[in-house]
């Protein structure tokens, strides 16, 4: 009898933790107290909110792909409509980004830096610079269907909790103002203006290198790590802060992990993406858990919130018609090889889970589902 009244405390207890979890995730984000009281909108918010947004991009397109590997910037032309119909058009300056992409790309990614003063002139916060991910390849088809998985790995990660960058999908015409080049029309993603999302996070962004256990937001770390293995990402770093930012509450609370970059990750599976092998990946649809050491007991924890998740998770593929049928079928198909692996993890292995996941071993058998399923 008191074993069993150990076992049902124990359960019981359990689902508290988990309740507690499920709620501070769901919470709204803290806003600082600067943007409190000013109500003025930046032009990702104008951007936000439609299912997906028109934009023209005017420059000189020879000249962008020339200076492909440069970091100089050159005049441009950017132009949407709002929620409201309304066409906006903003003097801009761009140049191409990206360390990896831009070297492997057919087309780079932009960062496009709008004038602060031409911002505040027109009634809008200076928050001056977006990141545009871009189609990477030529090839119609791939190219499309590699940048809609990535769009989804940020819609993912959104719906796990609001401690994320916000991003839009557009439909993008890059016009070349010499008229030496065709237009060309891709989709592409916008993430937000890093600053602006520490803002909005209540903090600020901080090259915070090497953090402590105790300096972090565990929870948030676990719900960030969970999700890079949940999605096969290993292109990441906290220590280093690779391929995310680490921003710090104005209000002295633990340092939060956003990330960013997902294109080498087996969710994505694209063509130019490659295992790291010193992890001893032999796919990039393996697995690995980098998050940082925990207990059997709090990745039960996370387990169950990622199963509370599952359905939604499922949704926003299921919901993402830009995307060929076939590419949802992938994505679902790796989500769901991750739930098979969480699954097998309580039942085979049991005991000290996160060794089992940080490990380079031949992969469980959801592991394996998942490395075929998208090829």
């Amino acid at each position: 009898m008191i074993t069993r009244l150990t076992l049902l405390a124990q359960a019981v207890s359990r689902w508290l933790v988990l309740l507690a979890m499920l709620v501070s995730i769901g919470s709204p984000a803290n806003a600082s107290p600067a943007s409190e009281t000013d109500n003025r909108q930046t032009v990702f918010d104008l951007l936000y909110g439609q299912e997906i947004v028109d934009v023209t991009l005017e420059t000189d397109m020879v000249r962008l792909m020339e200076n492909i590997k440069t970091d100089n910037y050159q005049s441009a032309i950017f132009t949407f409509n709002n929620k409201q119909g309304e066409s906006l058009s903003f003097q801009a300056e761009i140049r191409s980004r990206g360390n990896f992409r831009r070297r492997v790309c057919d087309f780079p990614p932009i960062k496009i830096k709008f004038p602060k003063e031409k911002l505040v002139g027109a009634d809008i916060k200076p928050h001056n610079k977006l990141k545009l991910v871009t189609h990477c390849l030529d090839d119609r088809n791939a190219g499309q269907e590699n940048l809609l998985k990535e769009y989804l790995a940020y819609k993912l990660y959104q719906e796990l909790t609001d401690q994320s960058y916000r991003v839009q999908l557009v439909r993008i015409s890059y016009e070349d103002t010499k008229g030496k080049v065709s237009r060309v029309k891709r989709y592409a993603i916008i993430l937000e203006d890093t600053d602006e999302m520490a803002e909005r996070l209540g903090g600020e962004e901080c090259d915070c290198l090497n953090p402590q256990k105790e300096q972090l937001d565990l929870r948030l770390e676990g719900i960030h790590a969970m999700y890079q293995y949940m999605i096969g990402n290993e292109d990441w770093s906290i220590a280093m802060n690779r391929n995310l930012k680490m921003v710090k509450p104005l209000d002295g609370q633990h340092w939060k992990p956003v990330p960013y970059d997902f294109d080498f990750s087996g969710l994505v599976n694209a063509s130019y993406a490659l295992p790291n092998t010193q992890m001893g990946l032999r796919s990039i649809q393996d697995r690995l858990y980098l998050g940082m050491p925990i207990a059997d007991t709090e990745l039960e924890y996370l387990f169950e919130y990622f199963r509370s998740k599952r359905g939604a998770l499922v949704q926003i593929v299921e919901d993402c018609k830009f995307l060929s049928r076939n590419g949802r079928n992938e994505v679902i198909d790796y989500l769901e090889s991750f739930y098979l692996t969480i699954d097998q993890m309580e039942d085979v292995v049991s005991t000290n889970m996160y060794q089992a996941m940080s490990s380079s071993t031949p992969p469980l058998d959801g592991d394996r589902k998942g490395m075929n399923s998208g090829k």
